[in-house]
């Protein structure tokens, strides 16, 4: 039976799905491959996913190099070198289920069948610089598509929470659903279960978590101290999996600290110490390959490696980690999509520009965001531009009058009044290559995209701040940590990165 009992002893697996990922892939892989490949299982999720091109990637499967005499020879032929020019979409699910994990977890008994409670899809650039993980609500309502049932007959499509899907199709019928939810396509897959990541946590040597405040939870076996402590894989599991002393209870607030404890998880496994002592290395791969299921591509470690090589130096700083962005629903229990900012996001994935937005490489402007009206115009030719600017100007502050359509041309302009120059250049910063035209013939400033306009080239704007009062001190330097508390509980779109940590009130 499933229920609010059931649902209670559900855990995050989504969160040590990416950990067991990020481990995998950030700290470097190739240690060992026939021992780690033994740990992970195949399956074929009948052409759900999309393949990458393979001209591109120049990876091909190792064959057997000729001896002298003819005779094959035992070493395999290195496989050549992932070309780091194409982006990469993985979706990391994390199983509920308790089949072979005994009674630690929950009895298998209370629930129906396996869900996926969260799932994330992890983004490396083509670059192999930067790493952008967006976490999707399991109480997301959703269209799930047509799905192949475990006895071999297909769903109809349906609208259900995103975590149904996996209960109904399992790892296939999640990734359409993300397919049809993100219009990204999705390249590889892994599943995991809760074990892998009590393991992961160990082989790493324990984690670093924050709270504002001391917690004893019997229920979610979580008894930890106020400030930072190292845990180990057991309250690691707990203080991802507590809700009623942490946050406001809900999974969206759950969501906010599990991407703070995986920023945490990343600093920990691309740490030097890591890096340089190969007999953890290969520690924390064992576990993070154990229990583990992934499609026949990931799975084969050679590629696994090379992904991993082409990852090596990116910093921390440059993992960010974004929820879906999302609006409540009437029943304050599910969410829906946030139409315009989650077009956004997903349209710079597909182009595989930066998320968050880039710095305006413009000079510190003015007049802020908020105090500037600004309408903008769609002279692209091409549909949705306005309202993807507009959603991107609206994030950052700016006052968006209104959205139109204007005859097709060139260049993007800022057009001003000439009294309205200051906020002009507020809003051309926001815009790479936006140029000024005084137009006295407009009483509020105007941004019309041109043919140029992309939305990769939409950028925050940095404020010019006073400098100070003659005779004030200077903020005083602190050593303190780099824990900071949310300013919200609803992360419906905001972004953290893996250089810093959220303290959990």
């Amino acid at each position: 039976m499933s229920g609010p009992a059931g649902s209670r002893r559900r855990r995050r697996a989504s969160l040590w799905a990416v950990g067991v990922l990020l481990v995998a892939l950030v700290a470097g892989a190739g240690a060992v491959a026939v021992r780690l490949r033994t740990n992970i299982s195949v399956l074929d999720v009948n052409d759900a996913l999309s393949d990458p091109d393979l001209d591109i990637l120049a990876i091909r499967e190792p064959r057997p190099t000729p001896s002298p005499d003819g005779a094959p020879s035992a070493t395999p032929e290195p496989p050549l070198e992932e070309d780091a020019r194409q982006p990469l979409n993985i979706l990391v699910m994390g199983s509920d289920t308790r089949e072979g994990q005994g009674d630690a977890f929950g009895s298998a008994a209370l629930i129906d069948g396996a869900r996926s409670d969260t799932s994330l899809l992890v983004h490396l650039a083509a670059d192999r610089q930067r790493v952008i993980v967006v976490s999707i609500p399991r109480d997301l309502l959703v269209t799930i598509p047509s799905c192949t049932l475990a006895d071999g007959s297909s769903s109809y499509p349906y609208q259900d929470r995103f975590n149904a899907a996996f209960s109904i199709g399992g790892p296939e019928c999640t990734i359409r659903t993300v397919g049809g939810l993100t219009g990204l396509p999705i390249h590889h897959f892994v599943v995991v279960d809760f074990t892998a990541f009590q393991r992961t946590v160990d082989a790493l040597g324990g984690v670093e978590v924050c709270l504002t405040e001391a917690v004893d939870d019997p229920k979610a076996g979580l008894s930890l101290p106020a400030g930072v402590t190292r845990v180990g894989g057991d309250q690691a599991l707990a203080f991802v999996r507590a809700r009623e002393t942490l946050g406001d209870g809900s999974d969206l607030a759950r969501i906010e600290r599990q991407q703070a404890f995986l920023g945490s998880l990343v600093r920990e496994a691309t740490s030097r110490e890591l890096l340089v002592d190969p007999v953890r290395l290969f520690r924390s791969l064992d576990a993070a390959t154990q229990s583990l299921t992934m499609d026949a591509g990931l799975a084969w470690l050679p590629r696994t490696a090379s992904i991993a090589r082409s990852l090596a130096s990116i910093e921390p700083a440059n993992v960010s980690f974004v929820t879906l962005p999302n609006v409540y629903n009437d029943d304050l229990l599910t969410v829906s999509r946030d139409e315009g900012r989650s077009a956004l996001l997903f349209d710079l994935l597909a182009r595989d520009a930066a998320w968050p937005l880039q710095p305006s490489s413009a000079a510190p402007v003015l007049v802020p965001p908020e105090q500037t009206l600004v309408s903008v115009v769609n002279a692209t030719g091409l549909p949705d531009q306005a309202t993807m600017a507009g959603v991107g100007l609206q994030a950052q502050g700016f006052n968006v009058l209104r959205r139109s359509i204007g005859p097709a041309q060139e260049r993007t302009e800022v057009r001003h009044p000439v009294g309205e120059v200051e906020v002009a250049r507020t809003v051309a910063a926001a815009v790479d290559g936006a140029v000024l035209t005084p137009d006295d013939s407009l009483d509020a400033v105007a941004l019309v995209l041109g043919r140029d306009f992309d939305v990769a080239d939409l950028r925050t704007v940095a404020v010019q701040v006073a400098p100070a009062q003659a005779g004030e001190p200077a903020p005083a330097p602190t050593d303190e940590a780099d824990w900071v508390v949310p300013d919200s509980g609803l992360p419906t779109g905001q972004t953290s990165t893996a250089d810093t940590s959220t303290c959990a009130s």
